[in-house]
């Protein structure tokens, strides 16, 4: 998915070492478990516009926004893009899936337990998967077409492996092993002394949410 979230070169450098690091692990994990082989609209993750913008101390505020959720938002201080750099703050977990060597078709998910509840259906790529999973669950899920990995889920969520196979060739089942990683969960941004507001947009839903630092007070709109 193609980022609109115009930030500077220190951004990109952090979003690429998220990413590096996730698939670094993710990658090291599936050297060890891999893939064993057995003979609808998408909901991004729910965040209440009064917690995209945290506490403003010694001219920091902090984001709470993953490093996930952030290519879906903006930020603004006084109403132009911020510019200035991006500082990890928290991390999170998420869980990981390698779907590769599974190869193309359309397939069915037997069973994968999420907090308990058993939830099955069919798709057709990695992305309808990670659509229909963040559908059916309270977290956001993505793929990642090149290395064939799917990834995200809510931290401290329980999740087994996944048992699925292709259609009309039910025979064959794929057991898919979780595995976990950790990334970015929010960050912090450095304000000029005069700054007066920063506001945080999300591309997707058009809301945004505005903190004004002379009143303290916080608008969504």
């Amino acid at each position: 998915m193609e980022t609109k979230f115009a930030i500077n070169r220190a951004y990109t450098f952090l979003k690429a070492m998220d990413i590096r690091i996730l698939l670094i692990l993710t990658l090291s994990f599936f050297f060890f478990t891999g893939v064993s082989y057995a003979g609808n609209n998408p909901i991004e993750e729910e965040v209440k516009p009064s917690a995209w913008i945290g506490e403003s101390i010694q001219g920091e505020v902090e984001i709470k926004l993953d490093a996930l959720q952030l290519k879906h938002f903006e930020i603004l201080v006084d109403g132009n893009v911020y510019q200035g750099e991006i500082i990890p703050n928290s991390q999170k977990e998420i869980h990981v899936y390698n779907l590769g060597g599974i190869g193309s078709g359309t397939f069915y998910v037997h069973a994968w337990e999420c907090n308990g509840l058993n939830i099955t259906g069919t798709f057709r790529s990695g992305n309808e998967l990670a659509e229909y999973l963040t559908e059916m669950t309270d977290s956001e899920w993505n793929f990642d077409v090149k290395r064939e990995i799917l990834y995200g889920g809510a931290e401290g969520g329980s999740y087994s492996q996944m048992e699925l196979s292709k259609i009309n060739d039910t025979g064959n089942v794929y057991s898919i092993k979780s595995g976990m990683v950790h990334i970015t969960g929010s960050i912090l941004i450095e304000l000029p002394s005069n700054a007066k507001s920063v506001t945080v947009r999300d591309f997707t839903s058009g809301i945004s949410q505005t903190k004004d630092f002379n009143s303290g007070a916080i608008t969504a709109k």
